[in-house]
């Protein structure tokens, strides 16, 4: 019998990362709600809905650039009889600095009363044991911006550009900050920069439009990855009200 360990504990994370997901999306009946989603491991895994795909593909680039330890899918349940409530996560990760965090993914136009109580209820479980609790939806930060500069890293990253591009690209970067326009200028078009983005190789803010004068550095701090890393419930009406970005 699998020992049980406290939620939030350093063995029951440990085992959550050793252990098969907690839910098999394939077995939903809403097949169009399934995406295939790659991971660093060159695997694909299956993701519940296009805004987990896409928070998929950023913790995916997140990890090549070194802010993200590990993360995992459907990583675990929790019961009425333990915690109150039974639910079953979207996604869970670990940073370098050893925080952990608890993602749940949802389309804002389809939010209820009844489904910001439970994840209001969630939450409270998962703060109360010592990890963070994120609501992320496609009004922030997974935003329309977002999605497009994420399909185009990932895409890019997919082409085939070859190695002496990409190190082109971190070379430049090294010693300085440069605007794509300034890359350009040196041979190093959009496609490979973004490329280079999303191996890790360089960085840029995924969270704003990318344009001719957006940013390219070789400090992973400029992605801007802590913004997406306080994210609770009751902000969500908040962040419903913004315009559409």
């Amino acid at each position: 019998m699998k020992a049980t360990f406290a939620l939030g504990s350093n063995q029951w994370l440990e085992q959550v990362f050793a252990s098969p997901p907690a839910r098999n999306p394939m077995r939903r009946s809403r097949a169009t709600q399934r995406y295939v989603a790659a991971g660093p491991d060159g695997q694909s895994h299956v993701a519940e809905g296009g805004n987990t795909a896409i928070a998929v593909s950023l913790l995916c680039t997140m990890q090549r650039a070194g802010l993200v330890r590990r993360w995992k899918l459907e990583p675990f349940s929790l019961t009425r009889a333990e915690h109150g409530i039974e639910a079953v996560p979207d996604a869970l990760f670990e940073l370098h600095d050893h925080r952990v965090f608890v993602l749940e993914n949802k389309a804002a136009r389809f939010l209820t009363d009844a489904k910001e109580d439970k994840a209001r209820h969630v939450e409270r479980v998962i703060n109360g044991a010592g990890l963070t609790y994120l609501f992320w939806t496609d009004a922030w930060p997974l935003t329309p911006t977002v999605w497009r500069q994420v399909k185009e890293t990932r895409r890019c990253g997919a082409a085939n550009i070859g190695n002496e591009q990409l190190l082109a690209v971190a070379a430049a970067v090294m010693d300085e900050v440069l605007d794509l326009k300034a890359l350009r200028v040196r041979g190093l078009y959009r496609p490979i920069v973004l490329a280079s983005v999303w191996l890790g190789l360089t960085h840029l803010t995924l969270f704003s439009p990318i344009t001719e004068e957006t940013l390219v550095s070789s400090n992973p701090l400029a992605r801007g990855f802590d913004l997406v890393l306080h994210a609770p419930v009751a902000a969500q009406r908040w962040w419903t009200c913004q315009p559409s970005s």
